[in-house]
Formats: C-alpha cells, sequence, structure tokens
C-alpha cells in the first residue's frame, strides 16, 4: 500500500493531475514518515570471517540491522556470505532479525542439496559469488528505492506492462543501475540481470523488486550502500513530489 500511494502520487504529480485531496494526503503521510536510512549505519562485526562460527554470527548480527533500519521486513529480503566456495545464505522464508538456525549452506559447486530450502534466490547470490569477489550480499526491499524503480517518465512505452521482466532502457539510481528481472531461474529470472550489474558497483535495484548490495570483506559497507541508495531514492522522491 506505501509503494502504491506514492507511486500513484508520483504519476499523478507528473501528469499535472495531483487532485487537491490527494495533495493533502500525502503532506500528512510526509509528516508520518519514519527517520529516513542513516548516512553511518551501525558498525557491524568486521572482516573477512574465517570461520562458519563467524560468518554465520555476521549474517544473523547484518539481517537484525537491516529490519531495525526499516530497509526490509522482516520475512523478506535475503543475505549471504560466500566462505571458500560455500555460501551461506538464509532460508526461503526466514526472518531477517532472526537468522540463528536458519541459514543454510549451499556448496557453489553443487555438491549439496542444502539449497532445497535455502532462499528462492540462491540462483541469484550463486552467480554473483562467481562473477564478483565480494563475499557479502544484502538484499532489501527498502520502500523508496522500489518506488524509484517504478517511477517511469515514459508513460508511452511499449513494454509498460511488462517493464519489470522487459524494461530495456539504461537507468540508474545513483550509481546504482535499475534493472528488470523476476524472482527464479527462467529466462527473465533477475539470475540473468542482477550479477553482471553489480560487478564493479556498489548496488544494483531490481525493478519493482529491490536492492542487492555487496561488501569486498563484510556486511558493512553492504549495509552502507544499502542506506545510501534508500537514501537518495527518498530524497528525489520527495523533492519531484514537492513535499521535500
Amino acid at each position: 500500500v506505501f509503494v502504491k500511494f506514492f507511486t500513484d502520487a508520483l504519476a499523478a504529480k507528473r501528469a499535472g493531475e495531483l487532485p487537491e485531496a490527494l495533495a493533502a494526503v500525502l503532506v500528512r503521510a510526509v509528516r508520518a514518515l519514519p527517520p529516513a536510512p542513516p548516512t553511518r549505519p551501525p558498525v557491524l562485526a568486521r572482516g573477512p570471517f574465517l570461520t562458519r562460527a563467524q560468518a554465520l554470527a555476521a549474517l544473523a548480527e547484518a539481517g537484525r540491522a537491516t529490519v531495525e533500519l526499516g530497509l526490509v521486513d522482516s520475512v523478506f529480503g535475503n543475505i549471504s556470505y560466500n566462505l571458500d566456495g560455500v555460501v551461506l545464505i538464509s532460508q526461503t522464508g526466514a526472518a531477517l532479525d532472526a537468522l540463528e538456525g536458519q541459514v543454510d549452506a549451499c556448496p557453489l559447486d553443487c555438491s549439496s542439496c542444502a539449497g532445497l530450502t535455502a532462499s528462492s534466490e540462491l540462483a541469484a547470490h550463486a552467480a554473483l559469488a562467481r562473477l564478483d569477489g565480494r563475499p557479502a550480499i544484502l538484499h532489501g526491499h527498502p520502500k523508496f528505492a522500489v518506488i524509484a524503480s517504478m517511477d517511469c517518465s515514459r508513460p508511452d512505452c511499449p513494454e509498460r506492462l511488462s517493464c519489470h521482466v522487459a524494461c530495456r532502457a539504461r537507468r540508474f539510481l545513483g550509481e546504482a543501475p535499475i534493472v528488470p528481472g523476476e524472482v527464479g531461474t527462467g529466462p527473465r529470472g533477475l539470475v540473468h540481470t542482477m550479477p553482471p550489474a553489480l560487478v564493479g558497483r556498489p548496488g544494483v535495484v531490481v525493478l519493482g523488486h529491490g536492492v542487492f548490495t555487496a561488501g569486498r570483506v563484510d556486511f558493512g559497507e553492504a549495509l552502507l550502500a544499502l542506506c545510501a541508495i534508500e537514501g537518495l531514492a527518498r530524497r528525489q522522491r520527495l523533492t519531484a513530489l514537492g513535499v521535500a
């Protein structure tokens, strides 16, 4: 509801058709917003992590921070750490603020069936691990980043009704590319679009879905990038609505 409300308000504003009643509700909604993500998020455990116990503790800590900062609702999003070729990843449906006992160890060589209960985005995490040397991957659904990804200035685009999987426009949110892709390993899956877009960048936004970030040794860098992307999206969209 939050995402749809602001997305509809932005579309009406850009079309010059923002009703007075909606504008009044918009002002009230903005006044009730929680604080923006901090520019200096909490300090997390320093890596690199050399043992599974260290990595699991870091996963749990980073997951809690992501939820507490409002960058994801508890059972959404996922997180992983590549420890010597084994991707430690949150299980499907796991609450990021309660990850103890909810992490699967999935070898990149597919020598284990542990991935059966792992996050539905295991394939995307594994693909990124193979392409990019950064071991820490954090995925959240910060609301204004999702809103920004759907804030398109091309209402007459022929792919307007399938942008989340078919958008071919080159778009960015700051330094983060905005790419299409759906969950899963199908031909239109984000497993094909997200990993190459994130290589060498602080983060990537999957259209209508959420943000992936990565850290070179631990989750501190990934959390900082997630906060920065959401903060930028929030400032830009509220400015566009004239309520910043």
